[in-house]
């Protein structure tokens, strides 16, 4: 018994080690703020939060195997997440990205046999006065006939709406 005292002792060490640098090193993740009657979903890599309202997550309609529905979501944007949507908005004035708080955006899925998908959404962009920026209003639609890649952020606003419709 006396002989594994000495590793065990090493490795709790180690691992301690381990623990301790990597709390100085890395920086805590930010907490999503809390928005009275929306829920979270998730983060993207350029920081923005995503929630949606339970009450828009909607059936419309098809089968066991092929059906569709949407949800209404709400994107808090990071100053991050706005030098990225400046890229799709080459044409507008910086003081028109950098007012941008957060977007209301209607996504379309569609569940078939092969995957989750996305059909289409109806972006809307919105100040931190709550007031629309109706110059960056985005409607997109899906062409392409491809998956949602595993564990990206639509495929976890999917799941999120998914889990929770009411079929």
């Amino acid at each position: 018994m006396k002989k594994y005292i000495f590793p065990v002792l090493m490795l709790l060490l180690v691992i301690g080690m381990v623990m301790g640098i990597t709390h100085f090193t890395q920086k805590p993740e930010p907490e999503p703020p809390f928005l009275d009657g929306w829920d979270y979903v998730t983060r993207d890599k350029y920081g923005n939060f995503y929630y949606t309202s339970l009450p828009t997550i909607t059936f419309d309609g098809g089968t066991d195997i092929d059906f569709r529905f949407h949800a209404l979501y709400r994107k808090l944007y990071s100053q991050v997440g706005r030098e990225e949507l400046r890229a799709l908005f080459t044409n507008q004035p910086d003081e028109i990205i950098n007012a941008v708080a957060y977007e209301l955006e209607t996504i379309r899925f569609r569940e078939k046999l092969d995957g989750k998908y996305i059909e289409g959404a109806e972006r809307h962009f919105y100040r931190a006065d709550d007031s629309e920026m109706t110059e960056l209003t985005m409607n997109v639609s899906v062409e392409e006939d491809k998956p949602l890649p595993r564990s990206s952020v639509g495929e976890n606003l999917y799941d999120f709406a998914y889990n929770r419709l009411k079929k």
